[in-house]
């Protein structure tokens, strides 16, 4: 599987996100370009998959990172991306 175009250091910080919480890749794909702020039709035709199959995703991974809404499970992502000492 590609990942979308995103910054060396931001790939890696994805790949330790995938590993935390146990994303599967078409998970990881998803959380990406929801967290770019694409639009949820875009996403489901740029993954070749329905809305609804989308929406199975997004909450797998609420699920999956303990989030109870979708600006909760983005701001979750979006603080191991910009937190350097997540990792240490």
């Amino acid at each position: 599987m590609s990942l979308p175009p995103c910054p060396v250091q931001k790939y890696e910080s994805w790949k330790k996100i995938q590993a935390k919480y146990r994303l599967t890749p078409r998970e990881l794909l998803a959380a990406i370009y929801i967290c770019q702020g694409n639009k949820y039709g875009w996403i489901a035709e740029k993954m070749n998959i329905t809305k609804n199959t989308l929406k199975h995703y997004k909450r797998t991974l609420r699920i999956k990172t303990r989030t109870p809404t979708d600006v909760a499970m983005l701001n979750c992502f979006i603080d191991h991306l910009t937190r350097d000492d997540l990792w240490h």
